[in-house]
């Protein structure tokens, strides 16, 4: 069997073009969906000095800013980097599998990135390995099996799972769970994010659903972390 190899230049080339292919108003509906489920939790044990990984467009790492956070935001794009530096971000180019991070964070974000990556282990660990002491990592995936996609497959669709910006990895709560705990982190908190579209009257009863369900009636899983290290020290 051939290996397909993709070097890091045209993975920034992918992601140079990839929100020509999206619904941009869409899209950061739902980012800012999450944000609002996320928001209440970022108390004082998140530090302040915080790096955006995979940053797109930077709503996330405004939004981080706003709320007090020295923000740092990085993207294999260099279009997208570009685009936060004339915003007023301190943004730059990194991917995630390929470069190695120089700094240490308080806090790490990665939201809805590990399903664009060949080995998402690799890439967690480098995250932990950027945390300083007490630090949280606050990772996004979607949660590809949901009943709807469940339904899909059952009836034959084949349009899932990103047929436009194709997933590589596919995730559900069992899968995430077993990569965190490979990479020496301790989940603290799980955030189900309702499949329901953001702004629909019944978002708040079906994101009800999902934190009884969520295995069924989430879109995505946000996952709160810290280092095992950390956890045993803490008691």
């Amino acid at each position: 069997m051939t290996n397909l190899t993709i070097t890091k230049q045209e993975t920034g080339v992918f992601f140079d073009h990839f929100w020509e292919k999206q619904e941009v108003n869409r899209v950061d509906k739902r980012t800012l969906q999450r944000w609002r489920l996320l928001e209440n939790r970022l108390d004082s044990s998140f530090g302040k000095k915080v790096l955006d990984v995979g940053a797109g467009r930077g709503l996330i790492a405004r939004l981080l800013s706003e709320k007090g956070f020295d923000v740092a935001a990085c993207d294999v794009s260099s279009e997208a980097a570009a685009l936060m530096k004339r915003e007023g971000l301190g943004a730059f180019v990194f991917d995630l599998e390929e470069d190695e991070l120089e700094e240490k964070f308080d806090s790490i974000f990665c939201m809805e990135v590990l399903q664009y990556l060949r080995y998402p282990a690799r890439g967690v660990f480098k995250l932990k390995e950027a945390l300083n002491p007490g630090g949280r990592l606050v990772i996004s995936v979607p949660n590809e099996f949901h009943i709807l996609r469940r339904l899909g497959i059952l009836f034959g669709s084949t349009n899932w799972a990103g047929i436009v910006t194709p997933h590589i990895r596919f995730f559900d709560q069992k899968t995430a769970r077993c990569l965190f705990h490979q990479c020496g982190l301790e989940v603290s908190g799980m955030i189900p994010v309702t499949l329901c579209p953001p702004g629909k009257f019944k978002e708040n009863l079906a994101q009800v659903l999902a934190g009884f369900f969520p295995n069924l009636f989430s879109l995505s899983l946000i996952f709160i972390l810290r280092r095992m290290d950390d956890a045993a020290a803490a008691g």
